[in-house]
Protein backbone atom coordinates (compact mmCIF):
# COMPACT_ATOMS: atom_id res chain seq x y z
CA UNK A 1 0.00 0.00 0.00
CA UNK A 2 1.81 2.86 -1.17
CA UNK A 3 0.19 5.47 1.07
CA UNK A 4 2.18 8.26 1.15
CA UNK A 5 3.04 8.13 -2.63
CA UNK A 6 -0.82 8.08 -3.16
CA UNK A 7 -1.30 11.34 -1.49
CA UNK A 8 1.09 12.96 -3.85
CA UNK A 9 -0.61 11.67 -6.81
CA UNK A 10 -3.82 12.60 -5.63
CA UNK A 11 -3.23 16.14 -5.47
CA UNK A 12 -1.07 16.03 -8.65
CA UNK A 13 -4.32 14.99 -10.18
CA UNK A 14 -6.50 17.28 -8.99
CA UNK A 15 -4.47 19.79 -9.97
CA UNK A 16 -4.54 18.77 -13.85
CA UNK A 17 -7.77 17.93 -13.57
CA UNK A 18 -9.45 19.84 -11.29
CA UNK A 19 -10.91 16.85 -8.97
CA UNK A 20 -12.56 19.26 -6.37
CA UNK A 21 -11.85 17.38 -3.03
CA UNK A 22 -7.97 18.06 -1.75
CA UNK A 23 -6.93 14.82 0.15
CA UNK A 24 -7.56 16.95 3.33
CA UNK A 25 -11.01 17.63 2.93
CA UNK A 26 -11.31 13.58 2.57
CA UNK A 27 -9.58 13.63 6.45
CA UNK A 28 -12.78 16.29 7.23
CA UNK A 29 -15.03 14.31 5.80
CA UNK A 30 -14.13 10.43 7.95
CA UNK A 31 -14.63 13.29 11.11
CA UNK A 32 -18.25 14.78 10.28
CA UNK A 33 -20.50 12.17 11.75
CA UNK A 34 -21.47 14.08 14.68
CA UNK A 35 -21.86 11.08 17.26
CA UNK A 36 -18.94 8.81 15.65
CA UNK A 37 -16.51 8.41 13.03
CA UNK A 38 -15.29 5.66 10.31
CA UNK A 39 -11.91 4.29 9.99
CA UNK A 40 -10.62 1.68 7.20
CA UNK A 41 -9.63 -1.79 8.37
CA UNK A 42 -6.29 -2.78 8.13
CA UNK A 43 -4.17 -6.32 8.08
CA UNK A 44 -0.95 -6.07 9.45
CA UNK A 45 1.96 -8.48 8.64
CA UNK A 46 1.16 -10.83 11.56
CA UNK A 47 -2.72 -11.32 10.33
CA UNK A 48 -3.88 -9.02 12.97
CA UNK A 49 -7.09 -6.87 12.33
CA UNK A 50 -6.14 -3.12 13.20
CA UNK A 51 -7.36 0.03 12.01
CA UNK A 52 -5.57 2.47 9.06
CA UNK A 53 -3.67 5.16 10.54
CA UNK A 54 -3.68 6.71 14.09
CA UNK A 55 -7.08 6.22 15.87
CA UNK A 56 -8.05 7.66 19.36
CA UNK A 57 -6.99 5.45 21.96
CA UNK A 58 -9.52 3.75 24.44
CA UNK A 59 -12.16 4.29 21.20
CA UNK A 60 -14.69 1.21 21.45
CA UNK A 61 -14.60 0.31 17.74
CA UNK A 62 -16.90 -1.57 15.82
CA UNK A 63 -16.45 -4.11 12.65
CA UNK A 64 -19.67 -4.98 10.81
CA UNK A 65 -20.19 -8.48 9.84
CA UNK A 66 -21.81 -9.30 6.50
CA UNK A 67 -22.07 -12.36 6.80
CA UNK A 68 -24.04 -13.03 9.60
CA UNK A 69 -25.09 -9.52 9.67
CA UNK A 70 -23.75 -9.28 13.56
CA UNK A 71 -21.24 -6.87 15.14
CA UNK A 72 -18.05 -7.32 16.96
CA UNK A 73 -16.71 -4.99 19.26
CA UNK A 74 -13.48 -3.82 20.64
CA UNK A 75 -10.97 -1.20 21.49
CA UNK A 76 -8.01 0.36 20.10
CA UNK A 77 -5.28 -0.02 22.38
CA UNK A 78 -1.80 1.52 20.47
CA UNK A 79 -0.61 2.91 17.46
CA UNK A 80 1.76 1.01 15.41
CA UNK A 81 3.63 0.99 12.21
CA UNK A 82 5.49 -1.45 9.67
CA UNK A 83 7.11 -1.24 6.18
CA UNK A 84 4.46 -2.85 3.86
CA UNK A 85 5.45 -5.15 0.66
CA UNK A 86 5.69 -2.08 -1.89
CA UNK A 87 8.23 -1.01 0.79
CA UNK A 88 6.30 2.05 2.22
CA UNK A 89 5.81 2.87 5.99
CA UNK A 90 2.02 1.88 6.88
CA UNK A 91 0.89 3.81 10.08
CA UNK A 92 -1.74 1.44 12.35
CA UNK A 93 -3.91 1.17 15.15
CA UNK A 94 -4.25 -2.01 17.46
CA UNK A 95 -7.29 -3.75 19.18
CA UNK A 96 -7.43 -5.28 22.17
CA UNK A 97 -9.33 -8.41 20.48
CA UNK A 98 -9.61 -10.40 17.45
CA UNK A 99 -13.01 -11.48 15.56
CA UNK A 100 -12.68 -15.20 14.74
CA UNK A 101 -10.74 -16.12 12.01
CA UNK A 102 -12.98 -17.79 10.33
CA UNK A 103 -15.44 -14.44 10.15
CA UNK A 104 -12.76 -12.01 9.29
CA UNK A 105 -12.70 -12.11 5.40
CA UNK A 106 -16.75 -11.16 5.71
CA UNK A 107 -16.05 -7.64 7.58
CA UNK A 108 -17.09 -4.60 6.20
CA UNK A 109 -13.95 -2.69 5.01
CA UNK A 110 -14.98 0.02 7.34
CA UNK A 111 -15.24 0.10 11.14
CA UNK A 112 -17.02 2.93 13.18
CA UNK A 113 -15.62 4.46 15.96
CA UNK A 114 -17.46 5.05 19.60
CA UNK A 115 -20.55 4.07 18.27
CA UNK A 116 -23.35 3.10 21.03
CA UNK A 117 -24.24 0.08 19.11
CA UNK A 118 -27.56 -0.34 20.31
CA UNK A 119 -30.05 -1.22 17.86
CA UNK A 120 -27.54 -2.41 15.05
CA UNK A 121 -28.97 -3.72 11.61
CA UNK A 122 -28.79 -4.86 7.75
CA UNK A 123 -31.27 -3.67 5.82
CA UNK A 124 -31.92 -5.29 2.69
CA UNK A 125 -32.70 -3.77 -0.41
CA UNK A 126 -35.67 -5.97 -2.84
CA UNK A 127 -35.77 -5.25 -6.54
CA UNK A 128 -38.03 -2.99 -8.04
CA UNK A 129 -39.48 -4.27 -11.51
CA UNK A 130 -41.61 -1.60 -11.91
CA UNK A 131 -40.51 -0.54 -15.91
CA UNK A 132 -42.47 2.79 -16.09
CA UNK A 133 -41.59 4.22 -13.06
CA UNK A 134 -37.14 2.95 -13.88
CA UNK A 135 -37.93 4.63 -17.31
CA UNK A 136 -39.22 7.95 -15.67
CA UNK A 137 -36.42 7.97 -12.83
CA UNK A 138 -33.73 6.93 -16.16
CA UNK A 139 -34.87 10.01 -17.96
CA UNK A 140 -34.61 12.39 -15.00
CA UNK A 141 -31.18 11.49 -14.09
CA UNK A 142 -29.91 11.09 -17.86
CA UNK A 143 -31.91 14.25 -18.59
CA UNK A 144 -30.54 16.67 -16.02
CA UNK A 145 -27.22 15.24 -16.89
CA UNK A 146 -26.69 13.70 -13.16
CA UNK A 147 -24.98 10.47 -15.06
CA UNK A 148 -22.94 12.69 -17.23
CA UNK A 149 -21.35 14.23 -14.20
CA UNK A 150 -20.73 11.15 -12.20
CA UNK A 151 -18.99 9.65 -15.21
CA UNK A 152 -17.20 12.68 -16.27
CA UNK A 153 -15.50 12.58 -12.00
CA UNK A 154 -11.90 11.40 -12.27
CA UNK A 155 -12.39 10.21 -15.56
CA UNK A 156 -8.24 10.95 -16.33
CA UNK A 157 -8.02 7.46 -18.49
CA UNK A 158 -12.30 7.00 -19.16
CA UNK A 159 -13.92 7.11 -22.44
CA UNK A 160 -16.99 9.11 -21.14
CA UNK A 161 -18.35 9.89 -24.11
CA UNK A 162 -18.72 6.32 -24.94
CA UNK A 163 -19.48 5.64 -21.71
CA UNK A 164 -22.30 7.74 -22.17
CA UNK A 165 -23.09 6.24 -25.44
CA UNK A 166 -23.42 2.69 -24.55
CA UNK A 167 -26.17 3.77 -21.94
CA UNK A 168 -28.21 5.84 -23.33
CA UNK A 169 -30.39 3.14 -24.49
CA UNK A 170 -30.04 0.77 -21.45
CA UNK A 171 -32.41 0.81 -18.48
CA UNK A 172 -30.70 0.80 -15.16
CA UNK A 173 -31.86 -2.09 -12.01
CA UNK A 174 -33.69 -0.26 -9.10
CA UNK A 175 -33.84 -1.37 -5.58
CA UNK A 176 -36.57 -0.88 -3.22
CA UNK A 177 -35.39 0.07 1.17
CA UNK A 178 -37.27 0.73 3.40
CA UNK A 179 -36.25 3.32 5.92
CA UNK A 180 -37.81 4.74 8.72
CA UNK A 181 -41.48 3.83 7.20
CA UNK A 182 -40.38 5.41 4.11
CA UNK A 183 -39.65 3.49 0.90
CA UNK A 184 -36.52 4.83 -1.03
CA UNK A 185 -35.10 3.76 -4.25
CA UNK A 186 -31.55 2.71 -5.09
CA UNK A 187 -30.50 3.11 -8.43
CA UNK A 188 -27.60 1.37 -10.33
CA UNK A 189 -26.09 1.74 -14.16
CA UNK A 190 -24.36 -1.04 -16.01
CA UNK A 191 -20.78 -0.72 -15.82
CA UNK A 192 -19.02 0.78 -19.18
CA UNK A 193 -16.64 -2.49 -18.84
CA UNK A 194 -18.27 -5.55 -18.59
CA UNK A 195 -22.13 -5.63 -19.38
CA UNK A 196 -23.51 -7.21 -16.01
CA UNK A 197 -21.26 -5.64 -13.57
CA UNK A 198 -22.06 -2.22 -11.37
CA UNK A 199 -21.71 1.58 -12.81
CA UNK A 200 -22.87 4.38 -11.98
CA UNK A 201 -24.94 4.41 -8.51
CA UNK A 202 -28.12 6.91 -6.81
CA UNK A 203 -30.34 7.20 -4.14
CA UNK A 204 -33.53 8.36 -4.92
CA UNK A 205 -35.88 10.20 -2.10
CA UNK A 206 -39.09 11.77 -2.65
CA UNK A 207 -37.95 12.18 -6.68
CA UNK A 208 -34.61 13.82 -5.61
CA UNK A 209 -31.50 12.61 -6.93
CA UNK A 210 -28.42 11.80 -5.25
CA UNK A 211 -25.29 10.67 -7.15
CA UNK A 212 -23.37 8.10 -4.74
CA UNK A 213 -20.98 6.19 -6.88
CA UNK A 214 -19.52 5.66 -10.63
CA UNK A 215 -17.82 5.36 -13.13
CA UNK A 216 -17.44 1.94 -11.67
CA UNK A 217 -19.09 0.90 -7.91
CA UNK A 218 -18.40 -1.59 -5.37
CA UNK A 219 -21.36 -3.64 -3.84
CA UNK A 220 -23.44 -1.60 -1.64
CA UNK A 221 -24.83 -2.39 2.15
CA UNK A 222 -27.14 -0.63 4.21
CA UNK A 223 -27.19 -0.67 7.55
CA UNK A 224 -29.17 0.94 10.67
CA UNK A 225 -27.20 2.21 13.96
CA UNK A 226 -27.45 3.91 16.53
CA UNK A 227 -31.22 4.81 15.48
CA UNK A 228 -29.27 6.35 11.80
CA UNK A 229 -29.27 5.07 8.24
CA UNK A 230 -26.22 4.29 6.31
CA UNK A 231 -24.81 3.30 2.84
CA UNK A 232 -21.69 1.97 2.39
CA UNK A 233 -20.93 2.73 -1.37
CA UNK A 234 -17.91 1.78 -2.66
CA UNK A 235 -16.48 2.90 -5.92
CA UNK A 236 -13.64 3.42 -8.79
CA UNK A 237 -12.73 5.09 -11.62
CA UNK A 238 -12.44 1.52 -13.86
CA UNK A 239 -9.19 1.75 -14.77
CA UNK A 240 -7.27 4.90 -13.25
CA UNK A 241 -6.52 2.75 -9.80
CA UNK A 242 -8.38 5.03 -7.42
CA UNK A 243 -10.44 3.18 -5.14
CA UNK A 244 -12.91 5.15 -2.82
CA UNK A 245 -14.14 3.67 0.59
CA UNK A 246 -17.46 5.86 0.99
CA UNK A 247 -20.67 6.01 4.04
CA UNK A 248 -23.53 7.99 3.23
CA UNK A 249 -25.91 8.69 5.87
CA UNK A 250 -30.03 8.99 4.69
CA UNK A 251 -31.86 11.17 7.06
CA UNK A 252 -34.82 12.78 6.58
CA UNK A 253 -35.33 13.51 2.34
CA UNK A 254 -31.72 13.70 2.15
CA UNK A 255 -28.26 11.87 1.84
CA UNK A 256 -24.82 12.60 3.32
CA UNK A 257 -21.18 11.89 2.76
CA UNK A 258 -19.71 10.82 6.05
CA UNK A 259 -16.81 9.36 5.46
CA UNK A 260 -14.36 9.19 2.23
CA UNK A 261 -10.87 7.31 2.07
CA UNK A 262 -8.86 6.41 -0.96
CA UNK A 263 -5.95 4.65 0.89
CA UNK A 264 -6.92 1.04 -1.06
CA UNK A 265 -5.91 2.68 -4.15
CA UNK A 266 -2.87 1.65 -6.14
Amino acid sequence: MKKYTLIFIFLLSAAINGFTQSASAKKQISKSSASFNHALIYTSKKGQICLLDKQTLGSTVTLLNLNNKSIFTCKTVSIKSEIDEQGEKVTYTTIDRQPPKSEQEYLSNTAILNAKTTDFKIIEAKSNKNQTYISDIDKKIKDEKYLEKIIKENAESTPTQEYLDTLKLRLPVAYDILISGKTITLIEYDNFISTGSIGPRFLVINSKIFPLSGQCSGTFFIYKLDNRYFINSPSNCCECGLNAQETFEIKGNGVKKVFSDYSYSN
